[in-house]
């Protein structure tokens, strides 16, 4: 009786909140948490349902400034820029015309300083710019608040990258005789780094444009920031598509995999396949008829031009497995690997290169081909905070463990050699013990990497503890029973949407198993079951850390 009871609840639940998306809908299609000071970032929302309005509130960090805005609608791919009006500390973006059914809504805002603050934005109602504000109507309901970090631009002497300017008059050509068949019954692999914000573009392509010709293969970037793989013949096209935006101002390694002994065809994105296609039909595409153009087809033809950075650039004559890509994409991997051909942009020789435009340079790359620290989290114990985190990389100098009371400002609290990690397979284990942190109010710690080549860069921010009165987003509720033998069952309470990462440690700060990962959950309470047959008697300690949370309970064991 009680549990059918429960799913009557339950299922009644459901219906409610699907009446109430059903008016609406506003989400972030990518969460844009990492900005780079001096540099250009797109925030990508997208709003559904029945509710007409007539634009947004956007309320920004003083860190982040405003350069455009954008809009698309399901009715009209093609980007439409919109108002920016500024009213105090407020800022309205309002389109053309009134909003109604779908649309994606593209900010780009570029990074001034270094900081850390939230941006919040709010769909309107009734806005009209001949009449006071008080005539708009906020729907909050709606409204979608993060915490955006800035961080510091890191150095690197990795290398150099292309840069291709928006104003950009042919496209630059490989020679069609160094690349592998593209065809769709040959293997091939074809990767790069790419770095921009723009929107509509062609990063690379063999197509001409004319839908009298057929072609193996166009990358680019559609209206909505997504990136999408094409290949067809007249009359007929087949497309990838990406599952979030690329085009935010971040690195990503984007790439096609052709595999005809799986009859697919993939597209991968920073070493996972997120989309496929099926061989269902015989594409008569050509193989090698025609060099391949980056930036933009062929010169007169429509497509976009591209804005921005690439790095990289290679094409294999094989298929590559996602797990191989993710081992290698962070490598520069050399000439002499069997079935490679590349261009790194920053060797010398163009002889793979039929033509360079003269507004095409090479630029200083802020890429680190090397992997980022892992894991880095904190265990707040009576009197002191324990840090642990992972690097891949074998030519790490030194580590510079910094804390901050306010997310800004930083003091270095420790500085860890290269040399004094623990071993496992693949890399080298950190730990520092911060015995001179208090027990009260938000503690923020970072670390930063040095490389024996000069290289540097910063992990991402971890918080522990919490100020007065103020709410956790994540919150750690307790377990039952304690003491335990040998299962429990642990809840925790999420008070927004959010990543969650649920973790049991030993008091020696070693990790003891992993009981949620998840890219996203929903607000609600959560209970999640621990076994300890596997564990001797003591005390553990179990910690849940979000995008802006971290705490610890400590739970018994007794055998």
């Amino acid at each position: 009786m009680y549990s059918f009871y429960r799913i009557f609840v339950l299922i009644a639940i459901f219906h409610v909140c699907s009446i109430e998306r059903s008016q609406g809908q506003f989400t972030e299609v990518a969460e844009s948490i990492w900005v780079r000071e001096g540099q250009e970032a797109n925030f990508f929302y997208q709003w559904q349902g029945r509710e007409s309005i007539e634009g947004f509130q956007l309320s920004l960090p003083r860190e982040l400034r405003l350069i455009e805005a954008f809009v698309v609608t399901w009715a009209n791919p093609t980007p439409q820029t919109m108002h920016i009006r500024y009213a105090g500390k407020q800022v309205f973006i309002t389109p053309r015309t009134t909003l109604r059914g779908g649309c994606t809504l593209v900010l780009r805002a570029i990074a001034e300083r270094e900081g850390r603050d939230f941006v919040e934005i709010v769909p309107v109602k009734g806005y009209d710019p001949n009449k006071s504000a008080s005539a708009e109507v906020l729907l909050h309901g709606f409204s979608i608040r993060r915490e955006v970090q800035i961080a510091r631009s890191f150095t690197t002497s990795n290398g150099k990258a292309l840069y291709l300017p928006r104003h950009l008059s042919k496209p630059l050509e490989i020679r069609r005789n160094v690349l592998p068949s593209l065809h769709q019954e040959d293997p091939f692999s074809i990767f790069c780094w790419v770095k921009t914000v723009g929107l509509n573009v062609v990063i690379l392509t063999t197509w001409d444009g004319k839908e009298s010709s057929a072609y193996p293969l166009e990358i680019r970037i559609n209206a909505t920031g997504h990136l999408q793989a094409f290949r067809g013949q007249p009359g007929y096209h087949e497309s990838l598509v990406s599952r979030k935006p690329v085009a935010d101002g971040q690195w990503h390694h984007i790439g096609v995999v052709n595999n005809p002994q799986a009859r697919k065809t993939y597209l991968v994105i920073n070493g996972v396949y997120v989309d496929s296609l099926m061989h269902r039909v015989q594409l008569n595409t050509y193989s090698n008829r025609q060099n391949l153009m980056i930036g933009m087809r062929s010169e007169g033809s429509k497509g976009g031009l591209f804005e921005g950075y690439l790095q990289e650039l290679m094409f294999w004559n094989r298929a590559r497995s996602a797990a191989t890509i993710r081992s290698t994409m962070r490598q520069s991997i050399q000439w002499s690997n069997d079935g490679l051909f590349k261009i790194a942009f920053n060797e010398p020789g163009r002889e793979s290169i039929a033509y360079w435009p003269p507004e095409v340079k090479s630029a200083a790359s802020d890429l680190l081909l090397r992997y980022p620290i892992q894991d880095l989290s904190v265990v707040q114990r009576a009197s002191s905070v324990f840090l642990t985190w992972r690097s891949q990389q074998d030519d790490s100098r030194l580590f510079e463990v910094e804390r901050s009371e306010d997310g800004q400002h930083f003091e270095k609290i420790a500085a860890i050699s290269g040399d004094e990690g623990i071993g496992f397979e693949g890399g080298k284990t950190y730990s520092f013990n911060d015995q001179t942190a208090t027990n009260e109010g938000v503690l923020y710690y970072r670390v930063k990497q040095y490389f024996t080549d000069g290289a540097e860069r910063f992990s991402g921010l971890v918080k522990v503890g919490r100020g007065p009165g103020e709410a956790l987003a994540a919150e750690l509720i307790g377990n039952s029973p304690n003491p335990f033998n040998p299962q429990t069952r642990i809840s925790y309470q999420l008070r927004k949407p959010q990543t969650v990462e649920l973790t049991v440690w030993s008091v020696a700060g070693n990790l003891i198993s992993t009981l949620v990962s998840t890219e996203y959950q929903e607000p609600g309470i959560y209970y999640v079951d621990f076994n300890g047959s596997d564990w001797p008697s003591g005390t553990y300690l179990v910690r849940i850390q979000t995008e802006s949370t971290a705490q610890v309970i400590k739970i018994v064991l007794a055998k």
